[in-house]
């Protein structure tokens, strides 16, 4: 086809340096065949590794020698395509094919930017023709094409008119952040359409893909209807035609997808092929060459097809140019290529010397064809047309295509396109069936060939093998460039599928060795042919090559022998008293290369420590002979002298012990090398402290390893010790709890072993110096220790206890829990002091008791310390003494001289008890604390019965007689009637309890211990009754005697006095926690605690616990309304146990110092047994005038806890004046509903709920009680308040566990009982309930969405049936408590979702996800993820709960903004919960791991897009509640998930502050506008504004530690990863831009506040790149200064705030100013110096500024003079930033 032209088209020429590289190759060959001769010597004398090691190397010759061959004679190929213009009308046409398959692995975009760069090339658009061959048949993929036809009729123009490089869009646009800055104002907005139109076509694809939308034109996609993808006929589609013939128009674009069906073979890629490539574009064009790329290669170089035709048509003759092969290049591969998927090597040096025989081999992808080539036909070889039989049976039988086979066969090859293609898409069609080949010579002879995987290298050398030639094209920029796996198993795979391919070629009749010797083959083309078929097969001598030296070091053998390798094989075999000399010679011999195998094989084979015999010990000591032979010390010098004068020894070590894993992998040798690299200097303590840590949470360092090295072997690790007890402290003082409980075993092993007094004083002072630390972590943990060693070793202590006593200079800061264990040593000291006869009087034991007497008797230790927190102190040292003297297992000493264990402990108790009665809150505690000495030890029966004869009195104090259930007598009381409430065993009711006289009484102190005293009866009733509670049961029932309901009326409750609405508040806040004692008590009979219980007593157990809970919940809706009403400060009846370091009883002025000031002192009345009647009588009594029911000096205290209460109620204020003042505020109350929700924000009562009993744990079981009880109706809701009291408790619970090292709230109400308990037990207990919980939930959510009232009907029932009074005016809320329920079980499941002990506990985790499963199947919401997780697995359970909680998230949004956010935290918290369980899995778990891996990316997908969903709905006014007011917390948090979970956090970073966030800014919002995001609106403004400068600051935090991070590990990055962190870095800055030039049109004075706080943090991160950027510099200074100067144009505007904050002294801004200039100077100079320091010619001057505001508007007043000299000598501060001009040429310019 060559005609003769002036000018040459190409030209051949030999590659430089071809002597060197021949004569290097030639050297390598020589050498590799004298290894061979030096190893074919040695054969005789070797083993198994030198044979295998010679057939190896044989093999790596034979592969040199066939490298040789191939490079013997490279050749490149120039072209010059300028030499095609003058007969660009002559330009032959050129039909263009792209594969795709799989939408799914190849995603449309992929596609769509191919096709976009292989339309926009330059090249007559009328000789050009696209077809697309998707073997997928997937509408996505067509509806991807019809789109990306629209907008390459913008996008080729564009690119032609101003001759753009790149032409695949997301290349070009991904490149560049901004436009080219080149005076084009045309091209800069042509280019900013361009990139909004591709983004358009973008997302809509990316829709089409998510959404299934197929586009408007329904009739378009009909065909794809009910297709399946292995079975559908044939479809050709035109999508885009260009009919006028005319350059400017597109090319033909053509869709295709071949015919498939089940029984019939499709042979893959080349199957589509030969459809495509031939037939179809036989059919429709026919052009005579053909480029086919795969659908992931775009055309880098526009010019690539003028290139091509260089080499097609300028070959004299057609034989040496069958196709022409472009190098596959690769633009995403992995840095450095460690899976050499960029394939270099092969295409510039193996290839190249291919091109120089007879071509390159068929690559698949980037070839030009020969279409007569491809047909199968040698070169100039004559075919007989007029044969149609021939052509039928060669070409298959269709007379278009026959037509065209002939044209181009022997047609004049002037061939234009026919100007209506889409008229012959029926005969494209047909020769796309499947059936077509049958009985041809398709895949055999004629087109691409059948056999093989690898269709192309089979193609190729068949091509070659009929005397074709190719070439091979390298133009400058590459031709095309693809996109490479993206990581190792993808790689794997197709490096899989290669090599089976190549294999089938080489056992194929095509095989290159056969070829040579039968075809037109060239003998060196099939010896290289033979190195690319036998690619596979070299990688088993590379592996067995690769796997001597592990094999030499396992067997001890060798291949390459030297001196080391020698002297380490000794290590097992040279006598123990050389070892420490051979130790020394490799630990000194070690350097760089070999230091690893060293410190490997001293670690493997040197062992030489153990646990010795127990009888070999017990006869060295008989013996006097040392445990440890000297020989064993000497090793251990001998490595300790070593690693000291070796670092590089040490860094190794670590670096060692940091690449294992697993602890099957560690030895004891590892402690030993950790001690000694840990005692030899302080440089590195830190460092193997952090190892050392480590290993022993990952559980790599045991327990039993360390009994290894220091059990039998105290005199080798006695010169250690001290190190050994540093490592100790240090993990003591962590926070982590596995490495405390490996310290607390590290301290009693050495006090254990080390028995000499110097090491046991080291050890306790060390413990001492923990507890004064005030760490609650390191203090409990040190005391653990100490009371361990008091138990096993109380004798040892004795002597030592000096050292122990400077324990009780810290007791003031501990907290209950660990004065506990304070006191527990000091008495096991103290009873084996009293219990010994030889320590009879021993000091300790009166030292002890003169310390707890002195703290607690308040007439020797109260004078001087008044605070309450003195006498608690004491009570618990009396009582942990009492219950060591009292316990029924130790023996009592009967002596004359010395009082028995029982009358000690007796006496002790009565002491306290007549001490305690002086102050009510150290009564209360006294009984919670000996009732918890109850449930957790024997006592003595003296002891119980002493007890139980104490809490007897507790009828004659609260109980008052019935007659048939009634009062006998009705009395007033203070003004007040009585009336007995919730009777619930009616008249057989023997006894009500008397809280409204003793309320009204002097006696009101009693009321205050009535919940602890019973609490104490219950537990000495179930400890005297074998856990039954029947001998108090009257108690559930009995009714409380409270003031008359008709009090409660809004008439009756102005009438009253405030003295009256006191005792009525107080007598309804007693009677709440009488019921709360009554449901912690009675619940343990149903709970499963004890089973001496009844099925029939606990049914009616059941029944009376749920009406009291009802009562309670009753009690507490009408407190909560009289205390908002008449503020009271309520007592406390419980002292609060610390959870936190510091507690609410440590405060000065609280609840302790003034209940001693002003409460009444409890009379002999109160507490004397047999005063029933005379109380009886004083019941009608009324109070005396002070009538003081409250300390004063308490309303102090509530006010500080932010408590709102009214002015002091002193008895100066009369009741009279007390009732007028608060007529006008109480007027409205009782007219209106009182609405019974218990959400803790709205209640007045919630700022005082710490004062009230706690509910135990077995309360919870109510949870699982039946709701059907009595109920009237179907109605669950009305059960509700009752769920919803023991939620909000469970949920405070939860509070005290999640959180133990913050500062704790009202809410993390605590007891005794409950803070002893650990957080493993605490699970058990609630992990029955977790069901329940979700079926609260589901009634409370179904309630929500339906909207209707709760049964009215139903509430009075089960009211009445609870035996509460018949207030009409309480009524409760269905919304508010199920909004209440919704939320608090929402937030109770998050916060277990994230207990640290919960995500390690997979049992427990199991069960909680379990129960919160969705209703119906996972399978359609996992659809997603693939493969799905099996059932029962926790990745399972995980994907299920939050697949539950994102269906009720998207169903509140239909009603509810705030339920549809709270869903969202939810989800928020399980996805983080999965993080956490991630991150602990150990190496073991690596399936379970990768399991987890695969969900992950789906978890935050669904996470990512329901943040979005909540920010991008139309929230009504209904369902915002109250508007957007109060929410910006709210929407600050959705945000933050927004961004953090989307793909790209800084491109959505960037479309927000510089797209969305500016139009809001700059215009006042109307109701429809919402520019997208309907919740960012005036109100949310600040809150938007906000997070997104955080979330840029943080994500500039990320990407500055990353670079600074891979500056130090890989020096001198890539030129493309530097250029990528610049546009990172550009993208950020971008957004700091936008936003504080937000400033000039936003006047609100938080925003410029933030904005000089966050613009100043901002520069000090980005100054914290300088480094990088200086590096870098010379190479991307372009990037850099343009990088400066748009940073610059922030640091103006806020160098103008400060200055206005300033002038209009704005405090809200000028405390941030002085460390925004501090940051705004340093990045002045640092790029002063950046500029200044580089050879750029940059240069660099400062000039002042004119002072401008906000608007640019010079302020007069202030304006500098324009003068240098006279600057200098200015504050800094009142200075404008000077201008940074960085110019090339070296030129100024002022701004």
């Amino acid at each position: 086809m060559a005609k003769p032209l002036s000018l040459p088209l190409y030209e051949r020429v030999s590659c430089k340096g071809i002597m060197i590289r021949r004569t290097l190759d030639v050297t390598v060959f020589c050498l590799l065949l004298s290894l061979l001769a030096y190893r074919l010597r040695s054969l005789s004398n070797q083993g198994f590794t030198w044979l295998l090691a010679f057939l190896c190397e044989s093999w790596f010759a034979f592969l040199w020698l066939l490298n040789l061959s191939t490079r013997w004679n490279p050749v490149e190929y120039k072209t010059y395509p300028e030499n095609l213009l003058p007969r660009s009308l002559g330009l032959p046409p050129i039909d263009m094919f792209v594969t795709t398959a799989d939408p799914v692995l190849e995603p449309p975009l992929v596609t769509v930017n191919t096709v976009l760069s292989l339309l926009a090339v330059d090249y007559p658009a009328e000789k050009l023709a696209c077809y697309v061959s998707d073997d997928g048949c997937s509408p996505l993929t067509f509806y991807s094409l019809v789109e990306a036809s629209k907008f390459a009729k913008l996008w080729v123009p564009f690119c032609k008119k101003y001759s753009i490089q790149i032409r695949a869009p997301f290349q070009y646009f991904s490149a560049k952040s901004l436009p080219p800055v080149d005076g084009l104002s045309g091209f800069e907005l042509e280019w900013k359409k361009m990139k909004d139109e591709y983004e358009h076509l973008c997302r809509k694809i990316e829709d089409a893909v998510h959404k299934l939308m197929l586009g408007p034109h329904s009739t378009e996609y009909a065909v794809f209807k009910n297709i399946e993808r292995d079975n559908h006929p044939s479809i050709v589609k035109v999508i885009f035609e260009n009919k006028e013939d005319h350059s400017s128009c597109l090319p033909h674009l053509v869709y295709v997808s071949r015919e498939k069906r089940p029984n019939h073979p499709h042979h893959f890629k080349a199957g589509a092929m030969n459809v495509l490539q031939t037939r179809v574009s036989g059919v429709m064009t026919n052009a005579p060459f053909m480029l086919n790329v795969d659908c992931d290669m775009f055309a880098s170089n526009p010019k690539i097809i003028l290139h091509a035709v260089c080499l097609l048509v300028g070959v004299d003759d057609e034989q040496e140019c069958a196709f022409v092969q472009c190098p596959q290049i690769f633009y995403d591969a992995l840095k450095d290529d460690p899976f050499g998927n960029r394939m270099t090597v092969p295409f510039t040096i193996f290839v190249g010397g291919m091109a120089g025989i007879q071509g390159p081999p068929y690559a698949g992808t980037g070839c030009f064809h020969r279409r007569k080539a491809i047909y199968g036909l040698p070169p100039n070889h004559d075919f007989d047309i007029k044969d149609c039989k021939i052509l039928e049976e060669r070409f298959g039988k269709s007379t278009e295509f026959s037509e065209s086979v002939a044209e181009i066969l022997f047609g004049s090859g002037e061939k234009h396109f026919p100007c209506d293609i889409s008229s012959i898409t029926g005969s494209a069609c047909r020769v796309a069936n499947c059936s077509y080949e049958n009985n041809t010579c398709w895949g055999i002879e004629v087109g691409l060939t059948y056999g093989s995987v690898t269709e192309d290298v089979l193609t190729g050398l068949r091509i070659h093998t009929m005397g074709w030639k190719s070439v091979l094209l390298m133009p400058s920029p590459p031709a095309f460039m693809g996109c490479a796996p993206p990581g190792g198993p993808v790689s794997m795979t197709q490096m899989k599928r290669w090599g089976t391919g190549l294999l089938e070629v080489l056992f194929s009749k095509h095989s290159p060795i056969l070829s040579a010797f039968s075809t037109k083959l060239h003998f060196r083309q099939a010896l290289a042919y033979l190195q690319i078929v036998m690619w596979a097969s070299r990688s088993i001598p590379q592996f067995c090559y690769n796997m001597l030296s592990a094999y030499c070091i396992t067997t001890n053998s060798q291949f390459l022998p030297k001196v080391i390798t020698i002297a380490l094989s000794c290590i097992r075999t040279i006598d123990a008293e050389q070892m420490p000399c051979l130790l020394r010679f490799l630990l000194l011999s070690a350097t760089q290369v070999n230091v690893r195998r060293i410190i490997s094989q001293i670690r493997e084979h040197l062992k030489f420590l153990s646990v010795p015999n127990t009888h070999t010990l017990q006869k060295n000591k008989l013996k006097g002979k040392l445990l440890v032979d000297n020989t064993e010390a000497s090793i251990l010098d001998a490595l300790r002298s070593s690693l000291q004068f070796k670092s590089i020894l040490c860094q190794e070590i670590l670096k060692e012990l940091n690449g294992l894993e697993k602890p099957r992998d560690h030895k004891i040798i590892d402690i030993w090398l950790l001690v000694l690299l840990y005692t030899n200097g302080e440089s590195m303590r830190k460092s193997i402290e952090k190892v050392f840590k480590k290993k022993v949470i990952e559980g790599c360092i045991q327990e039993v390893m360390l009994d290894q090295c220091i059990y039998g072997n105290k005199e080798l690790a006695k010169e250690y010790f001290l190190s050994l007890l540093s490592l100790s402290e240090y993990l003591l003082a962590c926070k982590e709890q596995k490495a405390r409980d490996f310290g607390i075993y590290m301290y009693t092993l050495l006090f254990e072993e080390f028995a000499d007094t110097y090491s046991r004083q080291e050890v306790l002072g060390a413990l001492v110096t923990h507890v004064g630390s005030g760490v609650k972590s390191e203090v409990s943990s040190a005391l653990q220790v100490m009371a361990s060693l008091a138990t096993k070793h109380a004798q040892e202590l004795i002597p030592l206890s000096s050292h122990i006593n400077g324990i009780l200079d810290y007791l003031e800061g501990l907290t209950v829990e660990n004065l506990h264990k304070v006191y527990e040593v000091f008495s096991h000291m103290a009873l084996l002091a009293r219990s010994s006869s030889d320590c009879f009087g021993s000091s300790i034991a009166n030292e002890l008791l003169i310390i707890v007497q002195k703290q607690h008797h308040p007439a020797i230790g109260q004078v001087s310390h008044p605070d309450l927190k003195y006498k608690k102190m004491g009570l618990i040292g009396i009582l942990k003494i009492v219950s060591c003297l009292g316990d029924a297992s130790n023996v009592t000493l009967s002596s004359p001289f010395q009082k028995s264990n029982t009358e000690e402990a007796l006496e002790l108790l009565e002491t306290s008890l007549e001490s305690c009665k002086q102050l009510c809150l150290s009564l209360i505690f006294f009984y919670d604390e000996l009732t918890a000495i109850l449930e957790s030890r024997t006592l003595h029966t003296v002891i119980v019965d002493w007890i139980g004869k104490h809490v007897g009195e507790f009828e004659s104090i609260f109980l008052s007689d019935l007659d048939g259930g009634q009062l006998p007598s009705r009395n007033s009381y203070c003004g007040l009637e009585g009336e007995l409430w919730m009777n619930l065993d009616g008249e057989i009711s023997p006894i009500c309890l008397n809280i409204l006289p003793l309320a009204s009484s002097s006696q009101s102190a009693c009321l205050q211990f009535l919940p602890a005293n019973f609490h104490l009866l219950s537990a000495v009733e179930r400890l005297t009754n074998q856990g039954s509670l029947g001998g108090i049961d009257a108690l559930l029932g009995c009714p409380l005697l409270l003031p008359s309901s008709k009090y409660y009326s809004e008439a009756e409750w102005l009438s009253l006095t405030g003295k009256q609405k006191q005792i009525i508040s107080l007598c309804l806040y007693y009677a709440v926690n009488w019921l709360r004692e009554l449901l912690n008590a009675f619940c343990t009979q149903v709970a499963g605690r004890f089973e001496f219980t009844s099925q029939s007593t606990k049914e009616d157990i059941t029944l009376k616990l749920l009406k009291r809970l009802r009562n309670l919940v009753f009690l507490e809706s009408l407190l909560n309304h009289s205390i908002r009403m008449c503020p009271v400060v309520l007592p406390q009846l419980h002292l609060q146990v610390e959870h936190c370091g510091s507690t609410l009883i440590n405060q000065p002025n609280h609840v302790g110092n003034m209940e001693k000031k002003n409460e009444p002192k409890m009379t002999h009345e109160c507490t004397s047994p047999n005063k029933r009647k005379h109380k009886k009588i004083a019941k009608t009594s009324t109070p005396g005038t002070d009538g003081k029911l409250h300390q004063p000096t308490l309303m102090d205290v509530l006010r500080k806890a932010g408590v709102e209460t009214s002015q002091e109620m002193t008895n100066e204020v009369s009741s009279k004046e007390r009732t007028s003042a608060s007529v006008d505020r109480q007027s409205h109350v009782f007219n209106e509903s009182v609405l019974i929700e218990v959400s803790p924000p709205a209640q007045a009562l919630e700022s005082q709920k710490f004062r009230f009993r706690p509910l135990l744990l077995e309360c919870f079981s109510i949870l699982t009680f039946s709701k059907n009880h009595d109920s009237c109706c179907s109605d669950p809701v009305a059960e509700l308040p009752l769920y919803l009291y023991l939620i909000h408790d469970l949920h405070c619970k939860l509070d005290y566990f999640a959180a133990p090292g913050k500062q704790c709230s009202s809410r993390s109400l605590s007891s005794v009982a409950f803070t002893r308990m650990t957080l493993d037990e605490f699970l058990s207990k609630i992990r029955p309930l977790f069901p329940s919980l979700k079926r609260n939930l589901d009634i409370a959510f179904c309630s929500l969405k339906e909207g209707n009232e709760t049964c009215q009907e139903h509430w009075n029932i089960q009211s009445a049936a609870a035996h509460n009074p018949d207030i009409i005016n309480l009524v409760p809320s269905k919304s508010s408590i199920s909004t209440m329920v919704y939320k608090e079980v929402l937030h109770s499941f998050s916060k277990m979702l994230n207990l640290p002990e919960v995500q390690r506990n997979k049992s427990v985790l199991s069960d909680l996800l379990e129960a919160f499963q969705p209703n119906e199947t996972l399978d359609a919401g996992a659809s997603d993820v693939q493969p799905c997780p099996s059932p029962g697995t926790i990745e399972y359970s995980y994907l299920g709960a939050c697949s539950f909680v994102e269906s009720i998230l998207h169903a509140a949004c239909s009603f509810s903004f705030i339920l549809a956010s709270e869903a969202l935290f939810t989800l928020e918290s399980a996805v983080t919960s999965v993080l956490n369980v991630v991150d602990k899995l150990e190496g073991d778990d690596v399936n379970i791991q990768s399991r987890f891996n695969q969900i992950l990316p789906f978890l935050r997908g669904k996470l990512g897009s329901s943040a979005q969903k909540l920010l991008k709905h139309k929230w009504d006014d209904e369902n915002l509640e109250n508007g957007w007011k109060n929410k910006g917390e709210i929407v600050q948090k959705i945000l933050r998930i927004h961004l953090e979970y989307t793909e790209s956090t800084a491109d959505l970073l960037d479309e927000l502050a510089c797209t969305i966030l500016p139009q809001v800014s700059c215009t006042t919002m109307a109701e429809d506008e919402d520019y997208g995001y309907p919740t960012l609106c005036s109100a949310t403004f600040l809150s938007w504004y906000h997070v997104l400068f955080e979330v840029n600051l943080t994500v500039l935090d990320k990407l500055v530690k990353e670079v600074v991070h891979l500056e130090k590990c890989r020096p001198g990055f890539q030129p493309e990863n530097v250029h990528t962190h610049l546009i990172k870095m550009q993208k950020n800055v971008n957004v700091v831009v936008a936003l504080v030039n937000m400033c000039r049109t936003y006047d609100k004075v938080t925003l410029h506040a933030m904005a000089v706080k966050y613009g100043g943090k901002f520069i000090d991160s980005f100054l914290k790149a300088f480094d990088f950027l200086q590096v870098h510099f010379q190479m991307h200074n372009e990037v850099i200064i343009l990088l400066v100067k748009e940073l610059q144009k922030a640091t103006r505007t806020i160098q103008t705030l400060c200055s206005e904050a300033k002038g209009l002294k704005q405090t809200a801004i000028t405390g941030k100013i002085p460390a925004t200039k501090r940051s705004l100077e340093r990045f002045l100079f640092r790029v002063k110096a950046l500029l200044h320091t580089t050879s750029s010619g940059c240069t660099f001057w400062m000039g002042n500024l004119k002072h401008k505001d906000l608007r640019g508007q010079v302020v007069s007043s202030q304006a500098y003079v324009d003068d240098r000299n006279d600057s200098i000598d200015q504050d800094p501060e009142d200075v404008d930033p000077p201008v940074i001009v960085a110019t090339a040429s070296g030129n100024s310019e002022t701004d």
